[in-house]
Parts: C-alpha cells; structure tokens; sequence
C-alpha cells in the first residue's frame, strides 16, 4: 500500500486555532477561486507534539473549488511528508514547475510517483502545488499552508504565488500582534521541544522547485500555533 493511502493519526485541533485558521484559508480560496477553472483545495498544518516527537498536523478542513469544506481536520503527518515536509525542513516556499505541456509535467510527475512509491492512478493526483512554511527564528517552523489544484500550471503563476505568500505574511503580523496583545479569550501557548518524526515518502523529487523570492512569511514573536480560547 502506498504512502498516500495510509490512514493517518486524528487528534483534537485547539479550537483557537481552527477558527483562527478557518477565517484565514477562506480569505485564501476566494484569491484562488478567482483564477481557477478546474477544482483546487487549501489547508494549513501546524507543528505539534506527540509522544516526545514533532509532527504536522492539519489545522483545518480543506477549503475548496466548490466553497465546500471538506474533512482532514486532526491529521497528523510525520514531519518529511512531501513537500509539507520539504517546506518544513528547508523554510522556504516551494511549488511545482513550470511545464511547457500537460505531456510533459504527466511524464515527470508518473517517474517521481514511482520513485515515491506512490500506487495512485495518474488521473487522481493533482497537477500543481504550493506550499508556503511560516518561518520562526532559530527553530523549524510553526505553520505551513499546502495548496493544490488539477489546474496545469496554476501555481506556476509567479504573480499568483507572491499574492498567496503576501496574504500569509499578512496573517503572520496578525498572529504575532495576538502574541502581543491576546485578544478576548484567545490565547497562544508553547508546544515545547521535540525531536522530528520522520520516516514517510518524501516530495516528487523532479517536478518541484525552492523559491528564494518571494521569501517565506516569518514570524516576530509567535514560535506555535496552539492557540486556545480559555475561560475568565
């Protein structure tokens, strides 16, 4: 059975961060929805701790082409799962290439599926990604916001790209002024030190690409994203 296949571990998201996740990739669909023509999704993962180890954790249900939310929510990966992982590891955004034809990317993407051991059919895996890691100082980092659509060379689109990245630059300054300044009931609390989970497949090694511009969103002040709503 591949990678892809295998059921993965669901914990309980804090509710803080599913509602403050929730507003944000809706903000993100509607950037998206606007220049697609074929069914997308989006999600944010956050780093978290389980067992003494650091693993991904899907924050909130997909945010879709169809204005559906679809499930996911509580998720946990290991922290080299594809490109969420490859995005995690190397803080920086990554995204599938430029493709001169659909033949072209299908012939690259079937060899890096292969290589990955994944078993899906080619006709059911997506045709461009993009993940962006919201970078903390001196250590892995907090949160990281996976994209993908059926669309060729969607996120190919550089202009695209940085209008996604600067919306997620934009939710790190909000992010860190609740460090800051908590607003109501909601408050962030730290995960603590773990070491790395790894062992999963990792990403497509040909069809995907490091940006250096636009660079990662980085945080000032938030080093988790484990915000809960506490009582008086």
């Amino acid at each position: 059975m591949s990678n892809a296949s295998q059921a993965h571990p669901v914990e309980p998201v804090p509710e803080g961060s599913g509602l403050l996740a929730l507003s944000f990739l809706s903000a993100v669909a509607g950037l998206l929805q606007s220049g697609s023509t074929k069914p997308f999704r989006v999600t944010l993962h956050r780093a978290m701790t389980r067992g003494g180890q650091k693993y991904l954790q899907q924050v909130a249900p997909y945010a879709e082409h169809s204005a559906a939310m679809t499930t996911g929510v509580g998720r946990i990966f290991k922290v080299d799962t594809r490109l969420i992982g490859r995005a995690f590891s190397r803080g920086k955004v990554c995204r599938t290439k430029h493709y001169d034809t659909p033949g072209a990317l299908e012939a690259a993407l079937a060899q890096d599926m292969h290589a990955t051991g994944d078993t899906r059919p080619l006709t059911a895996v997506p045709r461009s990604w993009l993940v962006v890691p919201f970078v903390v100082t001196a250590r892995s980092p907090a949160l990281v916001l996976f994209a993908d659509s059926a669309e060729f060379n969607f996120f190919a689109d550089d202009a695209l790209v940085r209008c996604v990245v600067g919306m997620c630059s934009g939710f790190a300054r909000m992010l860190d002024a609740l460090q800051i300044a908590p607003a109501g009931a909601v408050r962030n609390f730290p995960i603590g030190a773990a070491s790395n989970s790894v062992g999963s497949h990792g990403a497509y090694p040909t069809i995907h690409e490091e940006l250096d511009a636009p660079a990662a969103p980085r945080f000032a002040h938030v080093e988790s994203f484990n915000f809960e709503i506490v009582g008086p």
